[in-house]
């Protein structure tokens, strides 16, 4: 009461000032204003103060409440029952945050300061829409209105499989379904259940076929949905036991993904985690976690370690990621914030640049700040922060508007105005910040939604073609990249030919369409042993338990059909493959039915990805405590960095990282009379003396 009583004196000390501050010519009496300021802050920080001390004491009266309620309900509680009690009337546990910290967690916790778990490493999923699991609990949907669920096999046979119909996309550029998977591998990692089989972690087995020895006990719990979900293939599926085909297959092996507490800290229903940080951070760079940043840190200057390849054939010298022996057993593969670093080339290729953009910029702030010099941890901090900014630029400024159209100003996605007066200390905000937080980023839990994570974010499948070209008449297909990260060590010029090839090639268009070489060829060993990727994102909706399609157009405030007939945003071929494969509208997987969506208002996807894609986006941004735009005083960038972070392109980045002289200003764009060739040297370039300590 006291606090209240203090907050509410304080705060009319502040309007005071406030109403003082605004007949205040700051041009003709500066000193008056400043003297304003001092005043205001020293209040502002006594309320501050108080209105921590009352969240602290609100947040140990619900814990309290939790305690008393379970044990009211269960009177003879043992003693471990009421441990876990308490543990969960803790929950989530807590962060110990600083609001002095002027960098980000490497876990991405205390971010949001109200709430510090929120967007950090290894927290579960949010929803917009309950899971609906078979059992109301965990297992996975199995069942539409009526019917069993095809199998997600069929469904990507029959309605994703690509033939002759695979269409480019004459203005969008590969490089933007690279983009895209990179930047997913900052913000989305859901791991899977995983055995230890010698000294190898690996996905269970969960395919009779990929059992060493199958037992009856085996082959229950394959099908028992605790651990396995395995995709059924039809005989007479023509890819997988066609005639060509020695050993016919039953199933694809699918791990269900890891099982945890849901966010109101309840084991039902189940929910699935986000082992990564939520935010767009550069957490693919610099990991997720202090551990894993260290091992990438050479501790020297503000330096990631690399690997300096010596010129040879005419091949410059340069730097290439670190080998990581301990994970795949060879030093042609690579160690980066992201474990999937080695999944193909281009991916390997795009960490590259940002291992040498980071090195770059340090040594350039280290050079210009004598008083840097000998501060390793200054240097790495102010570039990892400026790296982190560098790639939101990159996905608001140029990625986004692609994808999104105009669905970017709906979610206020757009640049922010870049007046001088949002730069100067706008008392006004402060105080609306502390007294209704919820109106600011504080309210916004930028944590990814399952839905976005497993089936709008995916979209970008569509946009993969099925090779690259790497010059002079040479192309390589998909299938031939998987995990071959040997090709980059043994010229270590690739990177700058596969990044050239994925800037001039077209992507192909997002529908329903995905190429052969990641349906019927994906990650093909040997043995010919293969996935499909579009029944493993069908069967990993399922797995999480999301909602069929109408559901989700409901939540977007759609139109929802009752029959196939009345789908308006998709082709009549479309409806009538949809009707032969599902009973009802309401069956339909999101990922097959948002995919498949006409494009819409000016983007790349369907009005109901663009409502999924667009709320997370917005939620990245407005509930990002870091956004490189943001005004809070502690962690900001001055007003002349913003100008000179705008200027940032990945063109830019690209010509200064890989020997690149020539590209079109942006580079997910393909050419044309507004986006021409141009010299590398006639592009815009961040000025970094605007980081110059006076």
């Amino acid at each position: 009461m006291v606090a209240t009583v203090s907050l509410l004196l304080q705060t009319q000390f502040v309007l005071f000032l406030l109403a003082a501050l605004s007949g205040c010519d700051a041009k003709r009496n500066r000193r008056h204003r400043r003297v304003l300021n001092s005043s205001f802050r020293f209040h502002f920080r006594l309320v501050q103060s108080s209105f921590k001390s009352i969240t602290r004491a609100i947040d140990q009266k619900l814990k309290r409440k939790r305690l008393r309620r379970f044990l009211k309900k269960h009177p003879t509680a043992s003693k471990e029952e009421i441990k876990r009690a308490k543990k969960k009337a803790d929950c989530p546990a807590a962060f110990k945050c600083s609001e002095e910290d002027l960098y980000r967690t490497p876990d991405g916790s205390c971010n949001n300061l109200d709430h510090p778990h929120w967007g950090a490493a290894n927290q579960p999923f949010r929803r917009y829409l309950p899971p609906e699991y078979s059992d109301k609990e965990s297992q996975p949907r199995l069942k539409g209105k009526k019917e069993p669920l095809p199998s997600a096999r069929e469904v990507s046979r029959r309605f994703h499989t690509a033939g002759t119909e695979v269409v480019e996309d004459a203005g969008v550029t590969h490089m933007l379904m690279q983009w895209g998977q990179f930047l997913d591998h900052d913000i989305t990692f859901t791991p899977v259940q995983t055995e230890k089989i010698g000294n190898d972690v690996k996905p269970y087995a969960c395919c009779e076929d990929k059992l060493d020895s199958v037992t009856e006990d085996a082959v229950k719990a394959i099908y028992s949905y605790e651990t396995c979900f395995p995709i059924p293939i039809l005989p007479s599926d023509p890819v997988f036991n066609g005639p060509t085909r020695k050993k016919k297959l039953n199933c694809f092996s699918f791990a269900r993904s890891v099982q945890v507490e849901n966010t109101d800290c309840e084991i039902a229903p189940v929910e699935q985690l986000n082992q990564i940080t939520a935010y767009i951070d550069a957490s693919n760079v610099y990991g997720s976690s202090k551990e894993e940043q260290d091992s990438l840190r050479e501790f020297n200057q503000g330096l990631m370690k690399c690997q300096r390849m010596p010129s040879h054939d005419g091949c410059p010298a340069a730097d290439l990621l670190p080998s990581n022996v301990n994970t795949c057993g060879s030093t042609k593969c690579f160690k980066s914030g992201d474990v999937r670093v080695n999944e193909q080339v281009g991916l390997a290729s795009i960490h590259t640049v940002w291992l040498r953009q980071h090195n770059a910029v340090a040594r350039q702030l280290g050079a210009m700040n004598k008083s840097w010099r000998d501060d390793d941890e200054k240097v790495f901090q102010e570039t990892r922060k400026i790296v982190g900014a560098m790639m939101q630029v990159i996905t608001y400024n140029e990625f986004l508007p692609i994808v999104l159209g105009d669905e970017m100003k709906k979610y206020k996605l757009d640049s922010e105005d870049a007046t001088p007066s949002i730069y100067q200390d706008n008392l006004l905000k402060d105080l609306l910040d502390l007294l209704a937080p919820k109106s600011k980023h504080r309210a916004i839990d930028a944590t990814i939604r399952n839905s976005f994570a497993t089936a709008a974010y995916r979209f970008g499948h569509s946009l993969i073609r099925g090779a690259t070209s790497l010059g002079n008449n040479v192309t390589i297909k998909l299938s031939d990249a998987f995990g071959d990260t040997a090709m980059m060590t043994e010229n270590h010029c690739v990177t700058s030919k596969w990044m050239c090839g994925l800037s001039q090639d077209k992507c192909l268009k997002v529908d329903r369409f995905l190429t052969p070489e990641i349906t019927e060829h994906l990650f093909e060993d040997a043995d010919g042993n293969k996935l499909d990727l579009a029944a493993l994102n069908i069967q990993r909706g399922r797995d999480h338990g999301l909602p069929g399609y109408n559901a989700w157009r409901k939540f977007c405030g759609l139109k929802t059909f009752q029959k196939f007939s009345d789908m308006t945003d998709h082709t009549s071929q479309e409806k009538e493959l949809l009707s032969s494969l599902y009973d009802h509208p309401n069956d339909i997987d999101l990922f097959t039915a948002g995919i498949s969506e006409r494009p819409y208002n000016g983007g790349l996807v369907g009005p109901t990805f663009a409502c999924i894609l667009g709320r997370q986006f917005s939620a990245l941004k407005h509930g990002d405590r870091f956004w490189y735009e943001r005004t809070c005083e502690s962690v900001r960038f001055t007003r002349e960095q913003i100008e000179e972070l705008r200027k940032v392109t990945f063109s830019r980045v690209l010509c200064d990282h890989t020997g690149i002289t020539k590209i079109q200003p942006n580079s997910f764009r393909s050419t044309s009379d507004t986006n021409q060739i141009k010299n590398c040297e006639d592009l815009p370039k961040m000025d970094i003396s605007k980081w110059k300590v006076l």
